[in-house]
């Protein structure tokens, strides 16, 4: 969470004129007089209060600064491109992002003519690329006979595909090039995702081209299914 400066906020001064003691009253600081403690009471109740208003300014303070993005695959330029109602790939929506104002990556958001939303983040100090794949679909959604279903076709769409037919050709292409890759099925999803090095264009064309033919044309052959 970050504090942002269009929001003013001036909270109460904390209480800070408590005395130590040996008291073994765990709700004051002095068992002395009961005024006096009657006294740091609302003193500690005053400084929860501004605890409790400084959490909530930093929450309404993100709620504030959260930028809006409408971009689409024809237009997408920088943050504030607006949508090309021409464009078939354009979108009415209007996608909202909570970016902290130190925040100085580029991020881009659109939606391709199949429905895949797509959320680009452009970091000019990193040498690295990376994708992720989120495909709404755990185990929650396997047949009451097919139990782990979901998760056995994470598996399976390593080991080849129409275009790279070779099992696991993507995680030694990735290797190899300084990279790794990894999946996970939850719930109600299934994610996949990727690194490699970023330094040379061609390197990451091709590693997306591999990482596409996942979900264009797996093969699900019959020795890799029987196993």
């Amino acid at each position: 969470l970050v504090a942002s400066p269009a929001l003013a906020f001036s909270p109460p001064t904390l209480n800070t004129n408590i005395r130590a003691t040996t008291s073994t009253s765990p709700l004051f600081a002095s068992a002395n007089d009961n005024n006096e403690n009657v006294a740091i009471a609302k003193n500690d109740d005053i400084d929860s209060r501004v605890r409790r208003q400084l959490v909530l300014s930093l929450f309404a303070t993100v709620s504030a600064s959260a930028i809006p993005i409408t971009a689409n695959a024809a237009t997408a330029t920088t943050t504030t491109s607006q949508v090309d109602a021409s464009s078939p790939t354009s979108t009415a929506d209007v996608i909202k992002l909570l970016k902290p104002p130190l925040d100085q990556r580029e991020y881009e958001t659109y939606e391709l003519p199949n429905g895949l939303k797509v959320l680009l983040c452009s970091d000019p100090t990193s040498t690295s690329a990376a994708v992720g794949m989120n495909v709404h679909v755990g185990a929650c959604s396997d047949p009451v006979e097919i139990p782990g279903l979901a998760h056995f076709c994470e598996h399976m769409l390593f080991l080849g595909t129409e275009k790279y037919p070779e099992e696991d050709s993507f995680a030694k292409f990735l290797s190899s090039n300084g990279g790794y890759n990894n999946a996970f099925t939850d719930s109600e999803k299934t994610v996949y995702f990727f690194e490699v090095d970023g330094s040379i264009d061609k390197r990451f064309s091709e590693s997306l081209l591999r990482f596409g033919s996942f979900f264009s044309g797996p093969l699900f052959t019959e020795s890799a299914t029987g196993r």
